[in-house]
């Protein structure tokens, strides 16, 4: 997970801080702080944009993963394992759909035309004050779940 951050802090030096501008509004006694930017980016990964859904499951989960349509292995377990990692799956969803490497390839199956649209990548940004598990909570959390498996 990503995390973003700008920081405003007084001059060096002793010296008396500028004074931060927000626009054209001044902000007086100024202190030091840090403050999250806020980030979000969704992209779509398709076959017409050169992408494959099992070469990005692996590279997101740090793993190796066989692609049985082109017979390419995409192993990007030398960079270290990923913070964390989850397949969202509603409850009725069959066994194998939480083993990636069969899920990701019958995505690939599914899917034949040239431009498939075969995932969805999402990447937001959380502020560094969040624990790990307060970070996986509210990105899993009932909402977020709502909105990606239930569409």
């Amino acid at each position: 997970m990503r995390t973003y951050m700008s920081q405003v802090t007084s001059a060096p030096g002793g010296a008396p801080p500028r004074t931060p501008t927000f626009g054209s509004a001044k902000i007086d006694n100024a202190v030091s702080y840090s403050v999250a930017i806020y980030h979000f980016n969704a992209q779509i990964i398709s076959r017409s944009g050169g992408k494959s859904a099992t070469a990005a499951a692996a590279y997101r989960a740090r793993d190796k993963v066989y692609d049985d349509r082109t017979g390419l292995i995409f192993d990007y377990s030398y960079k270290g394992s990923a913070d964390y990692c989850q397949i969202l799956a509603s409850a009725q969803a069959q066994d194998w759909v939480d083993n990636r490497k069969v899920f990701w390839n019958k995505v690939e199956t599914a899917e034949r035309r040239k431009n498939s649209q075969l995932a969805k990548k999402i990447n937001v940004a959380l502020p560094l004050e969040l624990s790990q598990e307060e970070k996986i909570e509210l990105s899993f959390s009932r909402h977020a779940h709502h909105q990606t498996v239930r569409r």
